[in-house]
């Protein structure tokens, strides 16, 4: 979280596929970034092919974007 303001908040949506015993994260894409809000709320949708009778696992990772100035 920001010190002396609210956060940037952006989502990076990935889908994790097996490879062997690992796991590998393929990235799905990103959302916009919110600026100075607390409670973003987010307009970036994502289409993901449904495969029928098949896990399909997602991570999402929130980051907080800070600027360099």
């Amino acid at each position: 979280m920001d010190t002396f303001s609210k956060t940037d908040a952006f989502i990076i949506l990935y889908q994790m596929k097996k490879q062997g015993t690992k796991s590998i994260k393929h990235k799905i894409g990103k959302t916009e970034c919110i600026y100075d809000s607390l409670n973003p709320h987010f307009v970036t949708s994502f289409e993901v092919d449904y495969l029928f009778e098949e896990t399909q696992t997602f991570l999402m990772e929130a980051y907080d974007m800070d600027d360099p100035n």
